[in-house]
């Protein structure tokens, strides 16, 4: 991901904000504030509210589509969906994110102001909703007492591990602002391996613990790694997640990518 700090947008630029209104934490009058703020600078500004999943995705994939500026307002599946619609184009538009939604991992990551894969799966949207970023530790101290996860085999190219949990990511923190791998960067390539190796109900309750105070990197029971490919897979198939949102089962294979999009951040 490419960071562009200085390129903001000038007269008579074409901004699309498109706004997730079930993220959690919306608010309407924070797009109204920025619509007429960019209008008052003679910027054509068009919003327009998502009203199924895939949505986003599929607006950023239409090459006829013309901006200058595509802005997303919404969660960290939003910018997912956006991300995932620019694969399909050679020269997407710089991406702006309005933080929205219950974690906002890439808002902590580029530090935007704003005014684990089976526990994630546990954590019901009602429940997102009520207790906010908090609902990730509520959910791994639930999971803790349910029948055990599918041990999981990690192929990170060189070795292959054995663990419970496993996170892949490119940035440092989880699940909002909690930092879980602190040599991560989201504006490099490459990949990080984060495995929790037991998910009996005291390691699952440490591991809610040093998530909340960004120490999961330090535990005994976790190991951190860097890869380039990464390939999962398990006895039965275990749940898989991206960015907080369903995403099928194991096996699954991950690799990075040198693709990148340029962000406007201030």
């Amino acid at each position: 991901m490419k960071i562009d700090r200085n390129r903001v947008p000038s007269v008579r630029k074409r901004v699309l904000i498109l706004a997730n209104p079930t993220s959690g934490g919306f608010r309407l009058d924070t797009l109204s504030r920025l619509a007429a703020e960019l209008r008052a600078k003679d910027v054509e500004v068009d919003t327009r509210f998502t009203r199924r999943a895939g949505e986003i995705a599929e607006t950023c994939a239409d090459t006829a589509l013309a901006v200058d500026v595509l802005v997303v307002a919404g969660g960290d599946g939003s910018v997912n969906e956006a991300l995932t619609g620019f694969l399909s184009r050679s020269t997407p538009p710089p991406l702006a994110v309005v933080p929205f939604g219950t974690a906002n991992v890439l808002a902590n990551e580029l530090k935007l102001p704003g005014k684990p894969d089976e526990i994630v799966h546990n954590v019901s949207p009602r429940l997102k909703r009520r207790l906010g970023k908090f609902a990730y530790v509520a959910a791994a101290l639930h999971t803790a007492f349910r029948a055990k996860s599918p041990r999981l085999e990690v192929d990170d190219g060189h070795t292959v591990h054995q663990c419970r949990l496993a996170i892949v990511t490119n940035g440092s923190c989880y699940g909002g602002p909690f930092i879980v791998c602190p040599d991560a960067d989201a504006t490099e390539p490459g990949l990080y391996l984060v495995m929790l190796r037991s998910d009996d109900p005291l390691s699952l309750a440490w591991f809610g613990f040093n998530l909340l105070t960004s120490r999961i990197y330090k535990l005994k029971s976790a190991r951190i790694t860097r890869a380039d490919t990464i390939k999962i897979s398990s006895p039965e198939p275990a749940p898989v997640q991206i960015d907080g949102d369903p995403f099928g089962s194991t096996p699954l294979s991950i690799q990075s990518s040198d693709l990148s999009v340029p962000v406007l951040v201030p």
